[in-house]
């Protein structure tokens, strides 16, 4: 049995295009004075010259309900739901912020949709290295270069799922970089 942590946002969806598309069209749609000034940035608050009041007003407004129709990544909830069929506990974690909308409402509510089984669900950790520490990870699955320097840290095995924004970084010795969940089953074989 391991310990599995999984990131939510571009591991389980394909968010960073889906919540792209809601910022331009919010943007166009009020006529609002902002520019967009890095469409790829992982956080909302720097996607365009908006004030962070405005940020929050697009996720409280738009984006929180626009969240609940954001795609998975496909095969995510089979390999996940084997996972745990199979005797492995399953953290999803999440750097999504309680400050833009009620997260972890909004991100269980996406995930119950997707039939997306987990043991425990923690939103908020931007720096997930405390985490996993503390829930004793034996695996990371997750996007983010910084979560996977943290896991090669505590020398935890790690899958990085590829994106536009890491396919640049240097994969490390303790882990491997995938592109969709198919190739995470063939590596896990459960």
């Amino acid at each position: 049995m391991k310990n599995i942590l999984i990131d939510v946002d571009d591991t389980l969806t394909k968010f960073l295009k889906h919540r792209n598309n809601l910022i331009k069209k919010y943007i166009k749609t009020k006529n609002l004075p902002y520019k967009i000034l890095d469409i790829n940035c992982t956080k909302s608050a720097k996607v365009a010259n908006w004030p962070i009041e405005e940020c929050i007003n697009f996720w409280q407004n738009v984006g929180k309900n626009a969240q609940l129709k954001c795609p998975t990544q496909k095969n995510c909830a089979e390999v996940i739901n084997k996972l745990r069929e199979t005797g492995n506990k399953v953290f999803i974690v999440t750097a999504r912020p309680d400050i833009y909308f009620e997260a972890y409402k909004y991100t269980k509510l996406w995930l119950d949709k997707n039939n997306i089984c987990y043991d425990t669900l923690i939103v908020g950790k931007q720096d997930k290295k405390q985490t996993m520490i503390e829930n004793k990870i034996d695996l990371v699955i997750d996007d983010s270069v910084s979560t996977i320097i943290s896991a090669q840290e505590l020398n935890i095995k790690s899958i990085i799922f590829t994106t536009k924004e890491n396919k640049k970084f240097m994969t490390p010795v303790n882990c491997t970089r995938v592109k969709n969940w198919r190739q995470i089953e063939n590596l896990l074989k459960y």
